[in-house]
């Protein structure tokens, strides 16, 4: 078939702002838009409708943050004109989706994705199916606390922390950097030792030098603790994901091409 053929939206809302792109059959991004107001939304899915032309257009997927600015009931509703309803999954999810199809693949062990932008969160692949945990709550490791400090990741492992740090002056990048990864890596310890998952990426919306040092301070971080204190070949290395923050919207419109193309086996 012919890329041409269909077309999918994926739409993904923020804590601030949000994006909406219009991806072709073969996943291929043919145009993309950012916003950060509900009129901004409507406008800017409208015009993406009259790109992919009559008929084309199979579905729209909705990735949202915790926190999101608009509640569902307000994209439902900037989406009206859609033949469908929208297909709604959280961002770590569709980020996974992303890595699935467009990055590492369906690895054998399963998944593991971090995101870091307001919040620390995580999504988890396990047997080719997500898993969500009893009331979603799988991967909410925010609040987990580690090291001698006993910070939370959302504490000293998030964008407004660095932002915080930054302010100090920008020789405090390396700090927080190395706190950030000393944390987070405690958190890919306890997920290691429990489900021993073929990969284990990190994305999100942290500066792209900043998230390259990061994940180089964590295999760091690795090979100290697989050196001086344990032998640990299940520790994974952390890598960075192949589309750290844009394969959330990625993976939002790939679920409705999925669905025509593939019977859902995910519930």
């Amino acid at each position: 078939m012919r890329s041409e053929a269909a077309f999918s939206l994926g739409v993904r809302i923020g804590k601030h702002d949000g994006e909406i792109i219009l991806m072709d059959f073969a996943g291929e991004i043919v145009r993309q838009q950012s916003f950060d107001t509900h009129d901004d939304l409507v406008a800017t899915a409208a015009d993406l409708r009259r790109t992919a032309g009559l008929g084309k257009l199979v579905g729209c997927g909705v990735a949202t943050s915790p926190g999101a600015f608009m509640d569902r009931h307000q994209i439902k509703s900037a989406l009206a004109r859609q033949s469908e309803e929208p297909v709604f999954l959280d961002d770590t999810e569709a980020a996974i989706e992303a890595e699935r199809a467009l990055g590492t693949g369906d690895r054998e062990g399963g998944l593991v994705m971090i995101l870091i932008d307001c919040s620390v969160r995580a999504g988890l692949l396990i047997g080719g199916r997500v898993f969500r945990g009893i009331h979603g709550r799988a991967g909410q490791i925010g609040e987990m606390r580690s090291g001698v400090d006993g910070a939370s990741l959302d504490e000293v492992a998030t964008l407004k922390s660095l932002e915080r740090c930054l302010a100090s002056g920008p020789a405090d990048r390396d700090r927080w950097v190395a706190t950030a990864a000393r944390h987070l890596h405690e958190a890919v310890l306890a997920v290691s030792g429990f489900i021993a998952p073929g990969a284990i990426l990190i994305g999100g919306s942290l500066p792209e030098d900043v998230l390259d040092a990061v994940v180089e301070r964590m295999s760091r971080e690795r090979d100290d603790k697989i050196r001086d204190l344990v032998i640990a070949p299940w520790i994974q290395q952390v890598r960075r994901a192949t589309l750290p923050w844009a394969g959330v919207t990625a993976g939002a419109a790939l679920r409705p091409l999925d669905a025509m193309t593939l019977p859902d086996t995910r519930e």
